[in-house]
């Protein structure tokens, strides 16, 4: 989420306000028209984008939460960009692959579901989340703290981890830091 958008007046960020729905709803248009050239559809490479990370909340007991995730598909439609939507380990999207973190290759599960019947139904919803692919989208060395010793992950660690998820029958993985 690029800094300046805890800044507007009115905003409360990652919430179904007005005011950050227009405000990231301009921010996500003028993105995409401007990366509009690489998207899969228009012959480019681009097959996938996140529209939320890290973002959880229980079960369908929040309705802000619930509104969210509403506003988020909501958007993910008006764009049109033909891509398929993730939201990355926490609370997803109606229409949206939940895709999971993990460090050693272990499947994370993949974050809380709203219940569907709670959700609005639209195109590119997906009605089984059972089906959707897993995935890691952040499978990392992790961080050190201060003062004590730094972590180090061998490459032979990142292989094994990366072969048992892809063995288990995962379908994405991406590494960094």
């Amino acid at each position: 989420m690029p800094s300046w958008l805890g800044q507007v007046p009115g905003d409360h960020p990652r919430s179904p306000t007005p005011v950050w729905e227009k405000v990231v709803g301009k921010w996500a248009a003028d993105h995409f028209a401007e990366i509009a050239p690489f998207l899969a559809k228009n012959g480019g490479n681009v097959v996938m984008t996140q529209a939320e990370n890290e973002y959880s909340c229980h079960e369908g007991n929040d309705p802000s939460c619930t509104a969210y995730m509403e506003s988020l598909h909501d958007l993910a439609v008006s764009l049109d960009t033909g891509l398929l939507w993730e939201n990355c380990h926490g609370t997803v999207a109606p229409g949206m692959i939940g895709a999971g973190n993990g460090c050693g290759g272990v499947a994370p599960a993949v974050g809380n579901r709203i219940p569907r019947s709670t959700l609005p139904r639209g195109p590119g919803d997906f009605n089984d989340s059972s089906t959707f692919p897993a995935m890691i989208t952040e499978d990392e060395q992790w961080f050190d703290a201060w003062g004590y010793a730094n972590v180090e992950r061998s490459p032979t660690n990142v292989a094994y981890g990366v072969a048992a998820f892809v063995g288990s029958g995962a379908a994405m993985h991406n590494y960094y830091m």
